[in-house]
Parts: structure tokens; C-alpha cells; sequence
């Protein structure tokens, strides 16, 4: 029995030893903070984990790695969104510092599409982050990225489209949202004038502008004359019989209607003398 107590009391001196020698270790400090040379990692990806193997604290001058025993990191959450402070404590004080979590795949800013568009109308770029928080810059053409699940047929206040990146040792999967709204369009008609002979064959488009925006104006787009299409046009109409037409010519963005205007086409000179060169 008295063997038995002996060694209990022996078991717990040295418990109280063990205790004593690890709050030795902890010393107490006047002052932390982050050291300047070795910032801990600041961007994370969301769905990831704290990673202290980077970063330092200066503690009275010495350097203490952030995940040295004694250094607590806390406030730290990644499946939420955003910028989050994080507190170090070490010695007895504390610091804090900013991390930011964000999604595998963000937009360098708000993309909205039109109805009827491609998924090329709009110039999308994206930044791309690694687990370690270093970025790629990736375009919608770049032959590295694949972005599917577009669909602009109708109006969409958030279409999410899937993306798969892959370059080298690097590949990741992710998604990011776009909007698709309907267009207010501005028309303006051709200024080269509406007077056709029935020998051309080809619209002057010239001075034609065709501008679409949202309901706020925030997204304008200017569509170039190369991506529009003219229908209605048909010179052959007009002969020496039936020596005059006028004809509305319409003019679309895809399958878009964006505008109309008219054109009167009648039997030319060049034409008769065409005809009369057949019956000879």
C-alpha cells in the first residue's frame, strides 16, 4: 500500500514539473507583430485550409515561425467568403492580420451578356488562384481554359458557368456567374443615303450604328457593322416590267432585331443597257 502511494505522489511531482517546464517555455514577451520579411500567406481559396507553414512574427526582435509551439492562430474560417481577421497569440500578447477568401475563379468584374449573344461578345477575364494564393490571368479564347454552360436565350440574373483550367502542373475546376439581360437598343439608320439602282448589288451600310445597353446603362455595348446581318435587300425585283421597289431592309444582331429602314430601288440605265445587250 505504502508503495503504491509513493508512486502516485512521484507520478504527480512530475506532472507538476512537466507543467512548470512548459510555461517556462512560453515565455513572456513585451511585444509581437508580423515580421516585415515574412508575411504570412493573405489570399486563400475557398475551401481550404489555414496554411502557417509561411509567415513569421517578430517577438522582441526574435523571429517565431507561425507554426512554432507556443504561436495560436485563430479566427480563421474557409468555407466563408471575403476578408476575415485572424489573431496571433504568442507570450502572452497578441497581433492580428487580414486574409482575404475567394473563389478558384473570379471575374475581373461584372459581365453581363445581352440576349442572343455569344459567349465571345463579351471580353472575359479571369484571375484564377492557387492553393497557395497566387494568381493566373486567363482569357475566355485562352486555349488553357474551357468555360461551358453558357446559354443567353433568355434573361438570367446570375448564369453560372463551369471552367476547367489546365496548363503544365497546374489544373483546376471552378465556377463564376455572368448575367444575361434584355437589350435597349439605340437604331440609327445608314447615312449613305436610301436611292438604289436596280444594277447594285450591295447595301452602304455606311454611317449605320446599332448600341445596346441595360436598364441602368451600366453595360453599353457598341456593336461593330461586321457583326450585324441585312435582310431585305433584293435588287432583282426591279425590272424594265416593274421598274420600281421599296423595300424595308432589316437588320439583326444575331438573331436580334436591332433596327429597319427603307430603301427604294428603280430601274437604272446600266440596267436597260444590260437588257438591251441580252436581245441582240
Amino acid at each position: 500500500m505504502k508503495k503504491r502511494l509513493l508512486i502516485g505522489l512521484l507520478t504527480l511531482l512530475m506532472s507538476v514539473g512537466v507543467l512548470f517546464g512548459l510555461a517556462a517555455c512560453q515565455q513572456k514577451v513585451e511585444q509581437i507583430s508580423i515580421d516585415r520579411d515574412d508575411q504570412p500567406q493573405s489570399t486563400y481559396v475557398l475551401g481550404t485550409q489555414l496554411n502557417l507553414n509561411k509567415g513569421a512574427i517578430d517577438a522582441d526582435g526574435t523571429k517565431i515561425p507561425l507554426n512554432a509551439d507556443g504561436v495560436s492562430v485563430t479566427g480563421f474560417d474557409g468555407s466563408v467568403l471575403g476578408q476575415q481577421t485572424l489573431t496571433i497569440t504568442y507570450g502572452g500578447k497578441t497581433t492580428e492580420f487580414t486574409v482575404t477568401v475567394v473563389p478558384r475563379f473570379r471575374t475581373m468584374e461584372d459581365y453581363v451578356y445581352f440576349v442572343g449573344e455569344s459567349l465571345s461578345d463579351a471580353d472575359i477575364r479571369l484571375t484564377i488562384t492557387r492553393d497557395d494564393g497566387s494568381t493566373i490571368a486567363a482569357t475566355a479564347d485562352s486555349a488553357e481554359l474551357t468555360i461551358t454552360g453558357f446559354d443567353s436565350s433568355a434573361p438570367a440574373e446570375k448564369l453560372t458557368l463551369n471552367a476547367v483550367y489546365e496548363k503544365d502542373s497546374d489544373r483546376f475546376e471552378g465556377t463564376f456567374d455572368v448575367a444575361v439581360v434584355q437589350p435597349e437598343i439605340s437604331f440609327k439608320a445608314p447615312t449613305s443615303g436610301t436611292e438604289y439602282g436596280s444594277h447594285e448589288e450591295e447595301l452602304n451600310l455606311a454611317g449605320m450604328s446599332v448600341r445596346l445597353s441595360d436598364a441602368g446603362g451600366d453595360t453599353v455595348r457598341n456593336v461593330p457593322l461586321s457583326s450585324l446581318r441585312a435582310e431585305g435587300f433584293d435588287p432583282s425585283v426591279v425590272t424594265k416590267d416593274h421598274p420600281a421597289s421599296e423595300q424595308e431592309i432589316r437588320i439583326f444582331y444575331h438573331d436580334l432585331l436591332v433596327g429597319s429602314f427603307k430603301v427604294k430601288i428603280t430601274y437604272s440605265s446600266v440596267s436597260a443597257f444590260k437588257d438591251a445587250a441580252k436581245e441582240l
